[in-house]
């Protein structure tokens, strides 16, 4: 799942003054300069195209407001060039250099966007938005903590009530995990601008980080009263949902947030884990391939859809869905023990117990103490009658994280039958049944750990017990039986 979005806001410099003959009934200016961003490109072209004969300050206000409404809608190679154009009007202008750093930081022209800023800073040192902008482009496009950091700071002291600043400085320190300097600047902002929804959220997503998740969820709370419309907030909150157990709630909010943004892949993918959580297996395969759909080398949500295969006894297409993620992302981070677990499991389950070894080796060389991975390759080894000791050893150290867990006791139980120690079989399946009396697979492993002490009645009891339960049990333990 993604982190939380830490905003960072881009604040284009709004102080350019327009010239005189447009403050005395300039209609078609007035137009240009206030109408929609379509509606401004449309008149502002019309009045460049005109041929009149106008002043330099009118003709780059009105290049200046078409490449202000070009921003707006993320034409930013046409932004630039209107204010490029602008600049050879009107040189000097420290508003118009820092308009064009901004749709060049939006462009990724990071290098060109802080000479911008620069120069804008040169041509007037006093503005606190050059300052603010800078501090961006330091941040996002050249990941400098210090310079963005001292800029910001600056920005602060030129203008102290500016919450937008605090709210870019709080991102900042988020970012770099000083949680409690992002709260109080966080604050701050909340202080100047009480009713910002988004800064709730970022605050929220500060306590969540900060491991303060019920502060987070009143956070996330109050942003969704203040906008209820905020997708975003919704699929944060539900993430915080999931990760505290309420995978209702967390899917309740995932189809809120998909219902704002049908778009969004990451939520079909995070709504399918909660539904694998809940076993709910085919509605977890129809979330995964919507998100596959938006996203088809998803390799979170490939591996949803494979988990959800697996559960549903379709391994060949697990198999393929772990592969490819690992394939396509060979490095998955906290993810990688669990899919190299659930291919082996897959591998294991549909009778390729080589490579489930394998893949469970590559989980416990991730996390030696993964009671899944130790489990699975106690597994294979006992299936394979090798390294029978080493198999013992992972079961064993699979209890000690997992105690009473049935199915754990159940493969020891076996691999101490397979080494011919069955007083020890017998405890083990004995514990196993304990925990889940009805086990077949633990009651057919004790009949035949009792067959070989020759406790035939014993024997007998536990395997028709095993059958009366599961009828095909003997074929699965012997695939070579009638």
């Amino acid at each position: 799942m993604r982190k939380p979005v830490l905003c960072a806001f881009i604040l284009a410099a709004v102080n350019f003054i327009a010239p005189a003959q447009a403050q005395s009934g300039d209609k078609d200016f007035a137009r240009c300069a206030d109408a929609n961003p379509a509606d401004r490109i449309t008149v502002c072209t019309a009045l460049i195209k005109s041929g009149q004969k106008k002043p330099n300050d009118y003709m780059g206000a009105v290049l200046l407001s078409r490449g202000a409404a070009y921003g707006r809608t993320q034409q930013y190679d046409l932004a630039i060039a209107d204010y490029t154009r602008a600049l050879r009007l009107v040189p000097n202008n420290p508003d118009i250099y820092n308009y064009r750093g901004v749709a060049r930081v939006h462009a990724r022209q990071f290098d060109l966007a802080l000479a911008d800023f620069n120069e804008a800073i040169r041509l007037k040192p006093s503005l606190s938005f050059s300052f603010e902008n800078r501090g961006i482009a330091y941040n996002i496009g050249k990941g400098d903590y210090d310079l963005a950091l001292a800029d910001y700071n600056e920005a602060l002291r030129l203008k102290p009530d500016a919450a937008e600043v605090f709210l870019l400085r709080g991102n900042l320190y988020a970012r770099n995990d000083e949680f409690d300097l992002a709260l109080t600047d966080y604050n701050e902002a909340l202080r100047l601008k009480p009713g910002a929804a988004e800064v709730f959220f970022l605050r929220g997503s500060a306590y969540e980080q900060n491991g303060k998740r019920d502060l987070a969820l009143a956070d996330y709370d109050e942003a969704l009263r203040l906008k209820p419309d905020a997708a975003a907030v919704f699929y944060r909150r539900s993430c915080l949902y999931a990760q505290e157990g309420q995978f209702n709630l967390a899917i309740e909010g995932f189809t809120r947030a998909i219902a704002l943004k049908a778009d969004d892949a990451e939520a079909f993918d995070a709504r399918g884990h909660a539904h694998l959580s809940l076993k709910e297996y085919d509605l977890a395969m129809q979330d995964a391939n919507a998100a596959l759909r938006l996203k088809p080398d998803y390799v979170e949500a490939l591996i949803v859809r494979g988990m959800a295969a697996e559960k549903e006894g379709d391994f060949e297409p697990a198999i393929a869905d772990f592969t490819k993620a690992m394939d396509l992302q060979p490095n998955l981070g906290d993810a990688a023990t669990e899919a190299f677990n659930a291919r082996g499991f897959a591998y294991e389950h549909s009778g390729n117990s080589e490579a489930a070894a394998q893949d469970y080796l590559q989980a416990l060389a991730l996390n030696p103490n993964d009671p899944s991975a130790l489990s699975g390759s106690c597994s294979v080894r006992e299936i394979l009658a090798q390294q029978l000791n080493l198999a013992l050893s992972d079961c064993t150290k699979a209890l000690q994280l997992k105690p009473n867990d049935a199915d754990l006791l159940l493969i020891r139980g076996a691999v101490y039958l397979q080494m011919g120690d069955y007083q020890n079989a017998i405890a083990d399946c004995d514990a196993s049944l304990a925990v889940v009396p009805q086990y077949a697979s633990a009651l057919y492993t004790r009949g035949r750990a009792k067959q070989k002490i020759g406790d035939v009645a014993g024997s007998s009891a536990d395997i028709a017990a095993a059958k009366a339960i599961e009828p095909s049990i003997e074929q699965r333990f012997n695939p070579d039986y009638p």
